[in-house]
């Protein structure tokens, strides 16, 4: 049995669907066997999931439909595709058969792998070019907020404000000198 599923435009981003149409309608796709929900509604998915049987197919617009995060996603597509449910994204036809799953997943480990890749260049030349940690604040403006605490007029929010130092930069100063620690806010 072949049936369609996909989110109606009822607010927010717009999703085109003449395409699924167009394949709805080409492919004689039986009324009752299209499922719409809406964005925030996945009650006709819910009841598609109950009518399917192993061989069946889904025609979506996008697999991307089906879920509203990454690890849902992932979790139903192994879970469709280890029942033997094939797929026919429209938007994605690199998914489309039965091993849809095992696809989706070698991309994102190919896209993670690049992008930590990327990360770590990025990282090797801030080191190079010495930005990497946290930025030095210079010693005259840790003594200026050190005053500024020791004199018990100003607030931490005021001393960061008046000194540049922020408040957790102050009380790490203040820990290295051992002082207690004296909280206004």
């Amino acid at each position: 049995m072949v049936y369609a599923y996909f989110i109606e435009n009822t607010g927010g981003e717009f999703k085109d669907n003449s395409c699924l149409f167009r394949y709805i309608k080409e492919q004689n796709i039986s009324e009752d066997n299209i499922y719409i929900d809406t964005a925030d509604n996945k009650d006709e998915l819910d009841a598609l999931l109950e009518n399917i049987e192993p061989g069946d197919a889904i025609v979506l617009r996008t697999v991307t439909d089906l879920a509203e995060k990454r690890s849902e996603l992932l979790h139903l597509l192994k879970e469709l595709q280890d029942f033997g449910i094939l797929i026919h994204s429209i938007m994605e036809p690199f998914l489309n058969g039965l091993e849809y799953f095992d696809r989706l997943q070698g991309s994102i480990e190919i896209s993670k792998y690049y992008a930590e890749k990327k990360r770590r260049l990025a990282f090797e030349e801030a080191r190079k070019q010495g930005v990497v940690g946290r930025p030095k604040i210079p010693q005259e403006q840790i003594e200026t907020a050190l005053k500024l605490y020791a004199s018990k007029l100003f607030t931490t929010e005021e001393i960061a404000k008046l000194s540049g130092v922020s408040s957790s930069t102050l009380y790490r100063a203040l820990k290295e000198q051992g002082q207690l620690f004296r909280i206004y806010e």
